[in-house]
């Protein structure tokens, strides 16, 4: 079972992931029309542009993955605080089968002292009936 949401966990974040890389090589297509309208004669400062566009693009990038992992991560504690309310009540419920199944052994123990008492009797009496015949 949590294979299975570690799996589903993996394939929602590659998907979200390649969602993100796909903008973002649109928004850094648009970024370099821009940096085509800087007219240089050295093109230095076009370069410097495109360069800066560049890491621009990265720090976008790294931000949403960086938020994304964060949603990811509060979804991870979510499903983990759950699955801890779940496992406690199924703790109270073992709890109670626990102190169910110990007042039935403590009636069980009764019972049979309580039969060998009627037994050590029931002996006595026949003991009795033996030494009259």
């Amino acid at each position: 079972m949590a294979k299975t949401k570690t799996i589903h966990i993996f394939l929602i974040t590659a998907v979200l992931f390649s969602s993100a890389c796909f903008f973002a090589s649109r928004k850094t297509a648009m970024a370099y029309s821009e940096c085509d309208l800087i007219e240089d004669d050295t093109d230095k400062r076009k370069r410097k542009c495109e360069a800066l566009e560049k890491k621009i693009e990265a720090y976008r990038q790294i931000i949403e993955l960086k938020q994304k992992q964060g949603a990811t991560l509060n979804n991870q504690i979510s499903i983990m605080n759950a699955e801890i309310g779940q496992t406690e009540t199924e703790i109270q419920v073992s709890e109670g089968k626990i102190e169910s199944f110990t007042n039935k052994i403590g009636d069980l123990e009764n019972k049979i002292k309580e039969k060998e008492e009627l037994i050590v009797v029931q002996k006595k009496v026949l003991s009795e009936l033996i030494r009259a015949y």
